[in-house]
């Protein structure tokens, strides 16, 4: 009787542990990609409300392409950090 309590409790250990590598391979690297992402778009959204500010222009409007340089720099951050972390779990 005692070792069946022993094997529930080992598995319930590696159940957190599968969880927790789940966990820092996927939810990691999108957290770093959305920030990235962030970031960019941020940049972005400044460089035109400044240029919008001190020009002559009468509109300030966002491009599908600024989105889409946004998106580059979540992919890459997100690339980055993914393939990081699968080195470090292949060594």
């Amino acid at each position: 009787m005692r070792s069946f309590e022993v094997s529930l409790e080992l598995e319930n250990v590696s159940k957190r542990s599968t969880l927790k590598k789940i966990k820092s391979i996927v939810i990691r690297p999108i957290f770093i990609g959305t920030i990235i992402f962030a970031i960019l778009f941020t940049i972005v959204m400044l460089t035109k409300l400044v240029t919008f500010l001190f020009s002559s222009n009468a509109l300030f409007n966002l491009n599908l392409y600024d989105i889409t340089f946004a998106m580059i720099g979540f992919c890459i951050g997100f690339s980055i950090d993914l393939l990081l972390k699968l080195r470090n779990i292949l060594k």
